[in-house]
């Protein structure tokens, strides 16, 4: 069982637009999956255009939290809301991209950003972490704006 010190704090707030924003700080486990699975479904069953999972204080993400993101946005499938990430540090970015979660969904680097590229009909759905420039050096060089081959 994780000890109280690697608990991650998982709160949520009602953005003023009804976005509900959950905010993870800590790391994000196995162990602390379950908690924070329970707070997410509870947000994507509350009526709102689009749910942001705010991952700055997050400090570690293991394969059954991406699972969790990834498992929450089929649930979103096919429906009006939308599930979005707020992501800044590098080593979570490049985790996030190297599982191609960034694939499936928008990763924004701040909150405003990520509250207002929802309603934005001009930005693009999903917006990757190589689209917002995190690897422009990568991009430059095949000159596609794909950092791994992909087509």
């Amino acid at each position: 069982m994780a000890s109280a010190e690697s608990a991650p704090r998982i709160e949520t707030q009602a953005a003023a637009d009804g976005t509900i924003v959950i905010s993870v700080a800590g790391e994000l486990t196995m162990f602390s999956a379950p908690t924070f699975e329970a707070t997410l479904v509870a947000a994507i069953r509350k009526p709102a255009e689009c749910v942001v999972i705010d991952l700055t204080d997050c400090t570690f993400i293991d394969s059954t939290g991406l699972n969790t993101l990834v498992h929450a946005n089929r649930m979103l499938d096919g429906g009006a809301a939308r599930l979005a990430l707020i992501a800044t540090h590098p080593h979570l970015l490049r985790v996030l991209e190297l599982t191609h979660v960034d694939d499936v969904l928008p990763i924004y680097t701040d909150r405003s950003a990520a509250l207002n590229g929802h309603r934005d009909p001009r930005v693009g759905y999903p917006r990757t972490v190589r689209s917002m420039g995190f690897d422009a050096e990568a991009t430059q060089s095949n000159g596609k704006g794909d950092t791994d081959g992909r087509s």
